[in-house]
């Protein structure tokens, strides 16, 4: 080759590609931004399948109720737990439901909604708050994860437009 030849091709400038890490840590944020986003979808789902199948309402009383007090890892923990007896009103069956970490009083009416055509799919009163609580949260991480997301991706549109120049 000449001299000549080689002067040129040291002047070609070849923009360097953007680091691993950053490229990992795009597709990390996108996954689990896809992830969280899912979860937020299944959990709105689950809510309106729930709400709108289960037109029905039937009441059953309070009984059983305990409170537990236990240590892990060196944390008090307490385990709420209680039992809801049901009479049968001809379509929803005759049956007692329990139900952890929901704070009852004794004898105290309860009301469980539930789809007439399928008696398997039911919900207490107070159960779909907490589903929405994870709505909710599940939505908001979807927020933060899609802003990093985007962020990461114009770091590496910029770090590539950097080069060129």
């Amino acid at each position: 080759m000449s001299k000549r030849s080689i002067r040129k091709k040291r002047h070609i400038k070849v923009p360097p590609k953007p680091s691993k890490a950053k490229k990992i840590l795009t597709l990390v944020t996108i996954l689990l931004t896809l992830a969280f986003a899912a979860a937020a979808v299944g959990c709105g789902a689950d809510i309106y399948r729930k709400k709108t199948r289960c037109t029905e309402v039937i009441y059953g009383k309070v009984t059983n109720v305990t409170r537990e007090t236990y240590h892990y890892k060196r944390k008090t923990r307490i385990r709420l737990e209680a039992d809801i007896v049901i009479q049968s009103d001809g379509v929803f069956p005759a049956q007692t439901i329990h139900t952890e970490n929901q704070l009852y009083a004794k004898q105290v009416s309860i009301a469980v909604f539930y789809d007439p055509e399928d008696t398997d799919l039911y919900y207490l009163q107070n159960d779909l708050s907490e589903t929405l609580a994870l709505t909710i949260l599940f939505a908001v991480i979807t927020v933060g994860e899609t802003a990093l997301s985007v962020m990461c991706i114009k770091s590496i549109l910029r770090e590539r437009v950097a080069k060129h120049k």
